[in-house]
């Protein structure tokens, strides 16, 4: 029983096995790098290993209760859909700045040619 006196690191903090039940430290490998948050990796400890069953797989990670896959699947959407209102922004920019460069451009040369067609006219140039 050389794994109950090691020690497991995650998120920062040491996790002794012999502190652990028996029982427990033999799935600790397989679900603690699996844990997505604070909470979950506390469910686990503190509960003996029927409780193990009862964590919720979504996509390789294991969640203590369905408020937290919720709050996982959630934060997840989020991430995805402001990083989908930054391409749209930057879309938007690029043609608002074609609607103003372009006139612009067109205004100026609009009064070369004007100013050209003038100096034609009073020189009698053409």
């Amino acid at each position: 029983m050389c794994e109950i006196n090691q020690k497991h690191q995650k998120q920062n903090k040491e996790i002794f096995l012999s502190n652990l039940p028996i029982e427990l430290s033999r799935y600790i490998y397989d679900y603690i790098p699996q844990l997505y948050c604070n909470q979950c990796y506390k469910k686990l400890i503190n509960y003996n290993k029927c409780y193990i069953y009862y964590h919720i797989q979504i996509h390789k990670k294991l969640f203590c209760s369905y408020y937290c896959a919720i709050r996982y699947k959630y934060n997840k959407y989020i991430y995805f859909l402001q990083w989908n209102l930054i391409v749209i922004a930057f879309r938007i920019s690029i043609i608002i700045s074609y609607l103003i460069i372009i006139p612009y451009i067109l205004l100026n040369l609009m009064f070369i040619l004007i100013f050209r067609f003038i100096n034609m006219i009073v020189l009698g140039t053409f």
